[in-house]
C-alpha cells in the first residue's frame, strides 16, 4: 500500500484535524503560548478542535490558499496548506464563507497571544519571499511519496 497525494475537500477538514492537525500540536511550545489553560482541568478541547476546524474549512473556502492531503488507506495522515498570497487579510478576521457564518473564539484562547504570533509570522513570511518571483520553476521535481 502506498501513501496517496490529493485535493482536500470541505468534507475532510473534521478528520484532518482531529487525525492529524491536533495530535501533532497537542504538545507544541507554540499552542502552550496562544492555549495557556491547555492543560490545566477545566480546559474544554472540544472546543479548540471545533474551533480549528472551522479555521480549516474557512482557508478551504479561500481560493488564496491550496491543499493536499496524504492518505495511507483510508487512514489520513498529514496535510499542507500553503499561499503565495503575500497580502492576505489577518486570520478571521472578518465574516467569511457562503453561509456567512461570524468567527467566533474559544474561552480558553489567548488573542493577544494569538494575533502576536500570526502577525510575527506574517511578517516573517514577506520577509522570506519578499523579491521571489516565479518560484515556481520547470526543473523543480516533485518527490514521490513511497
Amino acid at each position: 500500500m502506498q501513501y496517496q497525494l490529493s485535493e482536500v475537500g470541505i468534507s475532510d477538514a473534521d478528520a484532518l484535524v482531529r487525525q492529524c492537525q491536533f495530535p501533532a500540536i497537542r504538545q507544541d511550545p507554540l499552542r502552550k503560548i496562544i492555549f495557556p489553560e491547555a492543560n490545566a482541568g477545566s480546559y474544554e478541547e472540544e472546543e479548540e478542535i471545533r474551533w480549528t476546524v472551522e479555521g480549516l474549512k474557512e482557508s478551504l473556502e479561500n481560493k488564496l490558499y491550496y491543499f493536499r492531503k496524504v492518505t495511507f488507506g483510508s487512514s489520513y495522515v498529514g496535510f499542507a496548506i500553503w499561499t503565495l498570497e503575500s497580502g492576505s487579510e489577518g486570520t478571521r478576521q472578518k465574516v467569511t464563507s457562503n453561509e456567512n457564518r461570524k468567527s467566533w473564539n474559544p474561552a480558553a484562547l489567548d488573542v493577544e497571544a494569538w494575533s502576536q504570533v500570526s502577525k510575527r509570522l506574517r511578517e516573517e513570511r514577506l520577509k522570506v519571499l519578499l523579491g521571489q518571483q516565479n518560484i515556481w520553476s520547470t526543473s523543480a521535481t516533485i518527490p514521490t511519496l513511497n
